[in-house]
Parts: structure tokens; C-alpha cells; sequence
């Protein structure tokens, strides 16, 4: 596994304002976001991590790609009265990046769409593994179950993914029936559960698990994509935890070391694999696919 270094505050308010911006611009079509990581042939090992962020929106001439960057800037027929914006968050994003000694470029045309490409190169690397706990502690959660609740395929995977690093056997169900017809033949240590879901929502699903005998025992952990505070106080409230999408995976450690009885967790915050940008990445995806559905 590949182990660098990149300061996250910076690269996630760089994605945030380069994946707002084509989400702002794309009436029709998607956005897509990827990562390629390069081995540099050098003295010292280090790699060069190219970000994109493509969409199928109104594009940009060859002017406008260099002039797009500037303070107030916005293609022309891009106006602030249909689209809003200051025309702060590209030349905002291009001092982060060469703050960080990358840059920044846009490349397509007006008929295809635009490529928002960030590269960082030279960076320094080791051969490593991560751990997000204790390797000692990983072992406790050897033997326990969860059961992740979820209609968005994508969801399920992450988490399964995740668990399945630290020994945990993970189930899912796509809705509440087939999750409640399921925990009362084989209950599990803890249940993941999505708010917003076809037929019976999340509360509804909590509300009759906590009414069964043999089940009300079992902890759910409620996960949903609303951001108000109104939402997250009422769901702390009634679950027996709460936790926002897209997933934070140290937050998701701090629930299974609440409810699974493991250890403390291990201080890498400052620390990133290719893996764990690739998780963040995919979280972005899942949060354009919510926001495109609901636009």
C-alpha cells in the first residue's frame, strides 16, 4: 500500500469548489471525478497524483480556459443571475493548489463538456500498511455482525468493504421488510440504517425493531444524506446513533468502537493512502448521484 502525505483540509475544499462549480454548470448528463496516482522515476521514491472533475455542461473556448481561473471571472453566457456565484471559487481553488506546488488547467471544448484537472507532483512516499486501529483491537471485532440497511447498492459496498478490513461479516437488505423478516431469523450486533428508503422509511424500520422482544436490544445507527441540524438532532435522539452521509470512516470506527466493545482508535489522521482517497472520492460520487436526484 501506497503511504503519503497531502494536507486534507486543503485538497477537500479544492474538490468541494471544482465538483460545486460543475454540478452549478451541468443542466444535462453527469460529473465524474477520478484519480490517477504515477510512480515519478527519481532519487527519492515519489508519486504524482492527478485529480479531474469532468462534466457535460456548457464548456469553455480556448480564451475562457485561461481567463475562467481569474478573481470574478465566469464564461461568457455563464451569468451570475442564472447560475449565481461570486467568480471566487476557481481562482480561490488555483491559490490552494499552488500553494500545495501543484496546478491547476481546464481542457475540452464548448460541445463536449469541461475537464477541471488538479495535478500534485513530487510527492513523497513509503511502502505501508495503514492501520485505523490497534491491530490488537481489529481482533475484537472477529465474530460480530452487521446488518447494513440501505436501497443504494453503492452504500452497501463501501461499507461492506470497510468492515470486511476489520473481520466483521457483514449482511444487507435494499428495504425494511426484507431487513426485519432477516434480524428475526438471525439477529446481528448492529444494524446500519438508511433513512430514506422506498415503502418504509428508516424510522419507521428503527420503530418496529425496538418493538420485537429478541430485538430490541440490538443497536441501530441511523445514516442519512440531510444535513440540517434539526435532522441530525432528531435522529440522535430516536436511533441509537447517528451518523451524516457521505460516511466518515473515523466516524464509522467511532460507532463500532461504541457498540462493539473494541478498543481506542489509532491517531493517522494526517495520513492517506491511495485507498482511503479513493473512498473519499467515491463518497463525492454518491453525494453528486443524491443531489443530481433531487435537483
Amino acid at each position: 500500500m501506497m503511504m503519503f502525505y497531502l494536507d486534507e483540509v486543503r485538497v477537500r475544499q479544492i474538490l468541494f469548489n471544482l465538483v460545486g462549480n460543475a454540478i452549478k454548470f451541468t443542466d444535462e448528463g453527469s460529473v465524474k471525478i477520478e484519480l490517477k496516482v504515477s510512480k515519478l522515476q527519481s532519487e527519492k521514491p515519489s508519486v504524482q497524483l492527478d485529480l479531474s472533475v469532468s462534466d457535460t455542461g456548457c464548456g469553455l473556448d480556448d480564451d475562457q480556459k485561461e481567463r475562467i481561473f481569474n478573481v470574478f471571472e465566469q464564461a461568457e453566457g455563464q451569468s451570475t443571475r442564472t447560475y449565481g456565484g461570486t467568480g471566487l471559487g476557481l481562482s480561490i481553488t488555483k491559490r490552494l493548489v499552488e500553494v500545495m506546488n501543484g496546478k491547476v488547467w481546464a481542457t475540452d471544448n464548448v460541445a463536449l463538456g469541461s475537464v477541471f484537472h488538479v495535478r500534485f507532483g513530487e510527492i513523497a512516499y513509503r511502502s505501508s500498511t495503514i492501520k485505523l486501529i490497534h491491530e490488537g483491537n481489529r481482533q475484537n471485532y472477529q465474530g460480530k455482525r452487521i446488518l447494513i440497511v440501505d436501497d443504494e447498492e453503492d452504500s452497501i459496498v463501501l461499507l461492506k468493504k470497510y468492515f470486511a478490513m476489520h473481520g466483521i461479516e457483514t449482511l444487507s437488505a435494499s428495504n425494511g421488510q426484507i431487513a426485519l423478516d432477516m434480524l428475526k431469523k438471525d439477529p446481528v450486533d448492529l444494524v446500519f440504517m438508511d433513512i430514506v428508503m422506498p415503502d418504509m422509511n428508516g424510522e419507521e424500520v428503527y420503530r418496529l425493531i425496538k418493538k420485537e422482544d429478541q430485538l430490541r436490544q440490538i443497536p441501530v445507527v441511523a445514516c442519512t444524506a440531510a444535513s440540517l441540524k434539526y435532522h441530525e438532532d432528531r435522529y440522535s435522539q430516536l436511533f441509537d446513533g447517528f451518523l451524516s452521509k457521505p460516511l466518515s470512516f473515523s466516524l464509522v470506527s467511532g460507532v463500532l468502537d461504541r457498540f462493539l466493545n473494541t478498543g481506542e482508535l489509532n491517531n493517522e489522521s494526517d495520513r492517506f493512502s491511495v485507498e482511503a482517497i479513493k473512498d473519499k472520492l467515491s463518497r463525492f460520487d454518491e453525494l453528486l448521484n443524491k443531489i443530481k436526484l433531487k435537483n
